[in-house]
């Protein structure tokens, strides 16, 4: 299939002589079960989400496809990847999808249940090879009540603990807050002297995932084609529903009303995640850390960095596009002195007028 040549030739660039001495420590794919359309299918384990709904086949789908990745890479027969036959595959999963309905805590922790009875063959890797789940949370802040992050991590690690599963946490937050002369507008909280709130929470998200075997920061700097998704494509039945563009959304429409999705009782700004700011004033890009020195450290290690002005750089065009550039002002300047010289012949001497 193609997949499969698209895998193989992946693969060929991961062979041990082609690391530079680097080992892999994890792998995945850019892609996560919809947990708003699955959810509602799951109820027991016995009964495995049907493939006569769209989500059902959506779920079916993502299933055949992790299965055909982990034949390839822990194949019996030898690894056509063997520097990640020894790695665990984290398993995507947007959580921020979650339905917030009564029974939420029961939902997800079912649904953790029954994976690995649906999909075997994902989670029957042992020792460092077995599969983890990559845990996606996006993080609103402000909103009605705080969104149940840490109700939501102690239920699915109980529930990881007793299957003796493992997992890893990503989470992301917006750099926005209220604006204090427009209580309806947000604005970004980088330029006041206070810590950033995104800064602050992601802290506390850090200090409530201690039980778990990694944390990834989503992401490093602010993304203006995410769309409202999280940072997992979805698995759904077309590429068009995957994207999940926002509307008039782009590399030059950095926006905050058009590009929102709701998470629990708030709100969430995915373009707005980045522990970086960037954007575009005319002809230049422009970029500003959101941290700065004793504000952001993981297990005691500071960042250690100063707290620094918005940085431009002029946007210089490909080198192909110079020339060609150059190539039609040279020829626009050519024809005119010819067309010039032409009516010069026909109607003789030229007054200076």
């Amino acid at each position: 299939s193609a997949l499969h040549k698209e895998f193989t030739h992946f693969a060929s660039r991961m062979f041990p002589q082609k690391l530079d001495g680097l080992s892999v420590v994890a792998w995945s794919v850019d892609m996560s079960l919809d947990l708003s359309e699955l959810i509602p299918l799951v109820s027991t384990c016995i009964v495995v989400p049907p493939p006569s709904t769209a989500a059902g086949r959506n779920f079916n789908r993502y299933i055949a496809l992790l299965t055909a990745l982990v034949n390839w890479v822990q194949s019996s027969a030898g690894s056509i990847a063997p520097s990640l036959a020894k790695a665990p595959l984290l398993i995507p999963l947007d959580v921020s999808r979650l339905p917030m309905t009564s029974d939420y805590l029961k939902s997800i922790s079912t649904f953790l249940e029954c994976m690995p009875k649906w999909a075997p063959r994902i989670f029957e890797g042992e020792g460092q090879a077995a599969a983890m789940w990559l845990f996606s949370f996006s993080l609103p802040q402000g909103g009605g009540s705080a969104y149940p992050f840490k109700d939501l991590l102690a239920a699915m690690g109980r529930r990881l603990h007793s299957e003796k599963k493992r997992a890893v946490v990503m989470v992301g937050t917006q750099a926005l807050v209220r604006d204090p002369t427009n209580p309806n507008s947000l604005i970004d909280d980088l330029d006041g002297e206070t810590p950033p709130a995104q800064q602050q929470s992601l802290q506390d998200a850090f200090a409530a995932s201690g039980s778990h075997d990694g944390f990834i920061l989503d992401e490093w700097n602010d993304d203006w084609d995410r769309g409202t998704r999280g940072p997992f494509f979805l698995a759904k039945g077309s590429v068009e529903e995957m994207r999940e563009d926002c509307f008039r959304g782009g590399r030059y429409s950095h926006d905050i009303s058009r590009c929102a999705r709701r998470v629990g009782d708030g709100w969430i700004y995915p373009e707005f995640f980045g522990m970086s700011k960037i954007s575009s004033r005319f002809w230049a890009h422009c970029g500003k850390p959101r941290f700065f020195q004793g504000l952001f450290s993981f297990g005691g290690v500071s960042t250690n960095m100063q707290k620094y002005d918005v940085a431009c750089r002029h946007v210089l065009p490909a080198f192909v596009w110079q020339i060609a550039a150059v190539g039609t002002v040279t020829l626009v300047i050519f024809y005119q002195l010819l067309d010039s010289c032409r009516k010069a012949w026909r109607e003789g001497d030229v007054s200076d007028d």
